[in-house]
C-alpha cells in the first residue's frame, strides 16, 4: 500500500464503521468451532475507503464461510457491488498476464483490466460458459458443490443468486500489488474494518535514532 501505509506503520482500525464481525465465544468454547456473528454498521463500504480484510481463500470451500478466510490484509476499495471495474493505464508498454478471472481468451493485464461486473446480492447469474468460468470460485464458494454433483454443470443451464455483496479492491502501489486483479472478488463477510490513523510508525532500517517516523504518528489516513 506505499506509499499510503509502509512497512513498520501501527494502524487504528475501526471495526464498527461497516459493523464488527464477533466470534461466538461459546461455540469456540464448548464445540471448538469457529462461528462468526456479523452486526450493523454505521455505513456501507464506499469507494477508495481502505479496508482490512481475510484474503479469500478460493477453492477450499466446505460449507463453512470461516473456512474461506486467509492471512489478513489492507487494500482501496475501487469496486462496489454491482459496479462494472474498468482500469485502463494508457502508455504502459506491459506484457499481458494471467490475471483474474484467469480466462487467457481476454488478455487483460493489470493495467489494461475488465470490464468486470462485481456480484451484488441477490443478483442472478445465468451459468453460461463464460459466465462459469468467470465467477466459479464465487459461485462455489456459496454453494459447495461436493464430489460427484453436476449442480454446475453447463448443459443444465441452470442461474445461481448471490448471497452476498462482493467487493473489488486495489493496492495503491499498483504494479506491485497482490490484489482483486490477481485473485478475486473480497465478499462482505471477509472485512474486518477501515483504516482510520497511523497510530505509530516504526523503520527498522534506519539507523536508531531515526527509526521513529514522528511526521506519521497520529496522522488519519486518506
Amino acid at each position: 500500500m506505499e506509499p499510503t501505509l509502509l512497512a513498520g506503520d501501527f494502524i487504528l482500525v475501526s471495526k464498527a464503521e461497516y459493523g464488527p464481525r464477533v466470534i461466538s465465544l461459546s461455540k469456540l468454547l464448548f464445540r471448538r468451532e469457529l462461528v462468526y456473528r456479523w452486526h450493523r454498521g454505521a455505513r456501507k463500504p464506499s469507494p477508495d475507503d481502505l479496508i482490512v480484510f481475510n484474503q479469500p481463500v478460493y477453492g477450499s470451500e466446505n460449507g463453512d464461510i470461516s473456512s474461506t478466510f486467509g492471512h489478513i490484509m489492507v487494500k482501496r476499495i475501487t469496486g462496489l457491488p454491482g459496479d462494472s471495474v474498468r482500469i485502463n493505464r494508457s502508455g504502459m508498454e506491459r506484457a499481458y498476464s494471467n490475471v483474474f478471472p484467469f480466462d487467457t481468451a481476454i488478455h487483460w493485464r493489470v493495467d489494461n483490466y475488465g470490464p468486470l461486473y462485481v456480484p451484488q446480492k441477490d443478483d442472478t447469474l445465468d451459468l453460461t460458459e463464460i459466465n462459469l468460468r468467470h465467477y466459479e470460485s464465487v459461485v462455489r464458494m456459496e454453494n459447495p458443490v461436493k464430489a460427484g454433483d453436476s449442480s454446475l454443470s453447463i448443459d443444465q443451464q441452470i442461474c445461481h443468486v448471490f448471497a452476498l455483496d462482493y467487493y473489488f479492491v486495489t493496492g495503491d502501489n499498483f504494479y506491485s500489488s497482490s490484489d482483486s486483479r490477481h485473485w478475486g472478488f473480497v465478499p462482505e463477510t471477509h472485512i474486518i474494518g477501515k483504516v482510520s490513523r497511523i497510530l505509530f510508525s516504526y523503520d527498522k532500517t534506519s539507523a536508531w535514532q531515526h527509526r521513529v517516523r514522528w511526521k506519521r504518528i497520529l496522522n488519519k489516513v486518506q
